[in-house]
């Protein structure tokens, strides 16, 4: 039986923070504080018709895009997260949630996507009973202490597409490079590894087995990100990428 409004207002609102905002009805959104996710789908450029496809979302947190590729018809969607977050100064409160955000906007919206408390470094065809045809792997990327081992470990399990979301450091050079974020020196926050630029993504992406590479977006390079903070610009030197890998 369909929640009333109010029943809805409560239940998200027993979630004291929301990462992702999520239409769940009724005129009523999660209020998330982290990722501009609605924008960010226009990005992606995911097929408005997923009917016959199996997707993995990697990193799900409350599941945005896990319900997005249910409503959009896939056959079976997969949401993993390892619940390793929340470690800056400023939301070190809320690092017990675990899933509660994804399990209540679960129950609203009365999902049949499956969920796994599980290590990007975990995935296999065994535990995830097979492979899948499209693997979302966004805003995880710098979060991981062993990226090119996160690359193959997805290129093992993906049939088809990989569309990668990730910071990025702005370069003007070729070279693949990970910049090494020490400490909490990038965002304040002790879970961020390595943030590697444009070309180091895309190396890591064909050296796992993708032989077709495409940026679907990125924040722009310009003169202001090198000598930036001049005009007030946060963090000049870094910005959003969006990538598709294809087998």
């Amino acid at each position: 039986m369909a929640l009333s409004k109010e029943e809805i207002l409560k239940k998200v609102h027993e979630v004291p923070f929301w990462g992702h905002s999520i239409p769940l009805g009724n005129d009523i959104v999660t209020p998330g504080k982290v990722m501009d996710n609605l924008l960010t789908l226009e990005r992606l450029q995911l097929p408005m018709t997923l009917k016959g496809k199996r997707i993995l979302d990697i990193g799900a947190w409350d599941g945005y895009y896990s319900f997005e590729c249910e409503k959009r018809g896939a056959d079976d969607v997969v949401a993993i997260d390892n619940l390793y977050r929340m470690q800056r100064p400023d939301e070190t409160q809320y690092a017990n949630l675990g899933s509660k955000g994804f399990q209540v906007a679960k129950e609203i919206l009365n999902s049949k996507v499956k969920y796994y408390d599980m290590d990007v470094y975990d995935i296999s065809e065994k535990n995830l009973n097979g492979k899948f045809d499209i693997v979302l792997f966004l805003g995880l990327l710098y979060h991981l202490k062993y990226p090119v081992l996160s690359f193959e470990k997805i290129s093992n399990i993906c049939k088809d597409v990989l569309i990668i979301e990730s910071a990025y450091v702005k370069t003007f050079t070729s070279r693949p490079i990970l910049e090494y974020a020490q400490g909490n020196t990038f965002n304040q926050d002790p879970t961020n590894w390595h943030i590697p630029n444009i070309p180091a993504i895309e190396g890591m992406a064909r050296d796992a087995g993708f032989k077709k590479i495409e940026v679907l977006f990125k924040t722009p390079l310009n003169i202001k990100s090198l000598v930036g903070g001049i005009l007030g610009i946060k963090n000049p030197r870094y910005g959003r990428v969006i990538l598709r890998a294809t087998k």
